[in-house]
């Protein structure tokens, strides 16, 4: 249920951050690697903050992997 009120959110506001963070968590806790990595993305794009940037990055090529 989540994840589908975090999508109406950012169908009202595509730039919303941090419904993509919160999105990208609940695909991952659902296993859905795919949505999870292109709401990740999504966020990376919007970040300004390198430190967050890196932090993401790095906690995303480690969920893929597993």
């Amino acid at each position: 249920e989540a994840a589908s009120l975090l999508n109406e959110a950012l169908k009202q506001d595509s730039q919303f951050a941090e419904a993509l963070y919160n999105l990208a968590l609940c695909y991952e806790k659902l296993g859905q690697k795919a949505a999870a990595r292109k709401a990740w993305e999504q966020f990376l794009e919007l970040c300004n903050d390198p430190a967050v940037k890196e932090q993401i990055a790095a906690h995303v090529a480690e969920f893929i992997s597993t």
